[in-house]
């Protein structure tokens, strides 16, 4: 069975190889931050495509106050998901990357 699972995901993989970048990057950009994070451990070459995909949606905004910062911050860890666009576009993904 683990030999079959094998196969399958290497198709996947050898179909999404295929495509042209710019495809790649539309199909990820319909995902969420929180499920792009999740899935880049799939293989070396999604961790790459994930990433170059991050990079191109993601915001650099310093935070103007302690204010917005906490604002930000709750939002992060109350609902993460309701928020990840806003946050990831705005402030940049995962939390660690944000400029403070």
């Amino acid at each position: 069975m683990k030999k079959t699972q094998k196969a399958t995901e290497s198709s996947h993989t050898l179909i999404f190889k295929d495509l042209p970048d710019d495809a790649i990057l539309v199909v990820f950009g319909f995902l969420q931050f929180p499920t792009l994070c999740r899935v880049k451990p799939v293989c070396k070459w999604w961790l790459q495509s994930i990433d170059r995909g991050i990079a191109l949606r993601v915001g650099k905004k310093k935070f103007l106050s302690r204010d917005e910062l906490r604002e930000a911050v709750g939002k992060y860890y109350s609902e993460k998901r309701k928020f990840s666009e806003e946050l990831a576009t705005t402030y940049g993904w995962p939390i660690g990357k944000w400029d403070v």
